[in-house]
């Protein structure tokens, strides 16, 4: 497979093209709303494996196959994680966070 280096800023807006896109059919909830910013400050941080760089690749499993944990959830339910000791354990393990949702993979 040939690849085509492209800027980060084009990747980046053909990346919020397909989060639109994904939002308009009902794929985004708050958790993956409130946290794509911070997703695509990683991206642009650290870059993407160019095998799995289409914008909808990365996208969609963002949304679709994305593991979140909101902090209400786990506050009222920490048997339901029991991998972590407290909300700042959780965010140290995150792959993007804020004050109400961690995404720990997708």
């Amino acid at each position: 497979m040939k690849y085509i280096q492209i800027p980060i800023d084009l990747y980046l807006d053909l990346l919020r093209d397909r989060f639109e896109f994904c939002k308009s059919i009902g794929l985004v909830g708050e958790a993956e709303e409130a946290l794509f910013p911070q997703l695509l400050d990683l991206i642009d941080e650290v870059g993407i494996d160019p095998d799995n760089a289409d914008p909808s690749y990365v996208v969609d499993n963002y949304c679709g196959n994305g593991e979140f944990i909101s902090r209400e959830d786990f506050e009222e339910n920490p048997d339901w994680y029991p991998s972590y000791e407290d909300w700042d354990d959780i965010r140290e393990n995150a792959l993007v966070s804020n004050s109400k949702y961690a995404c720990m993979q997708f």
